[in-house]
């Protein structure tokens, strides 16, 4: 397989910037060994193809619209109708590419189109709502949301994994400008890149 070579690699810079006093307001790591896939399913596979991933994966249901399920090393999220994708550790790809069929639907692995980029700390909220049109409350966006969306104009997908942590996904053409947006957003609370 071939080694994935960051967007950022040239613009990404370690360290501690922007403007704080004690505390670092935001914590940007990038994901580098990731897996992305989308699977679209054919709807009179629809049946089938949910009963081998629900015992495959000994799952209840398939997630919910705006909502993750936990996998080992990652995570399923339902993209549309008849559609999801998976997000985490390369490990699963392999079975999740042979359990789909031609005659049942398609798996595509987008990884080498995607960049990621693990939030937190204490003002990830207050950076991310200046740019993205989510309701991130509590109550609205909860540990286990995901929303398909923009930051300005650059299509995203937001996933929320804990109180203070969030995953973003992006397309590789947009990274630069998306990582602009970020680290400017993020001066005025201080930010650090590990």
């Amino acid at each position: 397989m071939l080694e994935r070579k960051s967007p950022l690699s040239q613009i990404r810079i370690m360290g501690k910037f922007g403007h704080f006093s004690e505390e670092i307001g935001l914590t940007i790591r990038e994901s580098k060994d990731f897996t992305y896939l989308e699977m679209s399913f054919w709807d009179q596979a629809m049946p089938s193809l949910r009963s081998k991933f629900l015992e495959l994966f000994a799952l209840k249901d398939f997630p919910e619209s705006g909502l993750t399920i936990t996998l080992k090393g990652g995570r399923l999220i339902r993209s549309g109708p008849a559609r999801l994708a998976y997000y985490g550790e390369p490990g699963p790809e392999d079975v999740l590419l042979a359990m789909v069929g031609g005659d049942e639907g398609s798996v595509v692995s987008l990884s080498h189109s995607r960049c990621a980029l693990h939030l937190s700390g204490s003002k990830v909220k207050d950076v991310l709502e200046r740019g993205i049109r989510v309701n991130l409350g509590e109550s609205a966006f909860p540990v286990g949301a995901n929303a398909f969306t923009e930051i300005h104009g650059m299509s995203v997908l937001l996933i929320r994994t804990g109180a203070s942590d969030y995953e973003l996904i992006f397309m590789r053409t947009t990274a630069r400008n998306i990582w602009t947006w970020l680290t400017e957003t993020a001066a005025q609370f201080g930010y650090e890149v590990l």
